[in-house]
């Protein structure tokens, strides 16, 4: 890809010392100025008093626009052997997708598949380039490792693919 098509992405994760709630309108601010917000949950809730739901979607009242997505894997899962890397792994891949296009929902999905494929392992997973244009990743081809989100995701909550 031609990286003058590239919109710069702002990427921003804050302190979680500042996450309470004398610092909300501090954040709700700085927001303005970034395209993802990323901290844990447990320091949004601080931020804002115990007020928010992990569930939320965007527009339902928290002030952030908040998005949550399941995991590629779930909790205790065989597959997830080292999640080193995983969260910063999410973020780059998001902030590509979005670079390149992807509406927010559709690059955290493939940060999502990205992430999976970091935590599969201790260090950094195997890529082979495919003829077809395509990548495989730990063996796993990404198409059909988005193929396989994207039905856990569109039978969770859907229409944000839209």
């Amino acid at each position: 890809m031609n990286s003058s098509n590239l919109k710069p992405i702002m990427v921003w994760e804050p302190n979680p010392t500042f996450c309470n709630p004398g610092q909300l309108q501090a954040h709700q601010d700085a927001c303005k100025a970034v395209d993802v917000f990323s901290t844990r949950w447990t320091d949004l809730d601080g931020l804002v008093n115990g007020r928010w739901h992990p569930r939320k979607m965007p527009g339902e009242g928290d002030g952030f626009g908040t998005m949550w997505l399941p995991a590629f894997y779930g909790a205790g899962s065989d597959e997830v052997v080292d999640p080193t890397g995983a969260g910063s792994a999410f973020l780059g891949a998001m902030a590509w997708s979005m670079a390149t296009g992807k509406n927010v929902a559709r690059a955290a999905v493939a940060a999502s598949i990205v992430a999976s494929f970091v935590v599969e392992q201790v260090g950094a997973p195997g890529n082979w380039p495919l003829p077809n244009d395509s990548e495989m990743w730990n063996g796993k081809e990404i198409e059909e490792e988005a193929e396989a989100y994207h039905k856990k995701f569109l039978a969770w909550k859907g229409p944000y693919l839209d």
